[in-house]
């Protein structure tokens, strides 16, 4: 039925988004080694995003990450959870620059 497709979905997407969440904070991002190049720390929730669209996003790491994935799946959103674009500008501004390897 349906809701196997609905359930591997959710699965995936889970799996995916609590790989890249765990990942994330490996590399150091949100104040957790990489210098933040513009204010997206949660205050209340140490080292994660403030924008809840950002699989850095403290909730993103609990219990609340099947519920909320269940939710967008329910809207429609079959997209896994990615970095926002302050956290992808984060780790841009510490990747090696590109061309000359003298």
């Amino acid at each position: 039925g349906s809701g196997g497709v609905v359930g591997n979905q959710l699965c995936r997407l889970a799996i995916k988004s609590i790989w890249t969440h765990e990942i994330g904070h490996t590399l150091g991002l949100v104040d957790n080694g990489i210098s933040p190049q513009a204010d997206h720390l949660d205050e209340d929730h140490g080292h994660h995003c403030d924008n809840d669209e950002c699989v850095m996003y403290w909730k993103y790491e609990r219990d609340d990450l099947i519920g909320l994935l269940r939710e967008r799946l329910q809207r429609g959103n079959t997209e896994a959870l990615d970095f926002d674009r302050n956290c992808r500008d984060d780790l841009m501004s510490v990747r090696e620059p590109s061309g000359d390897s003298n």
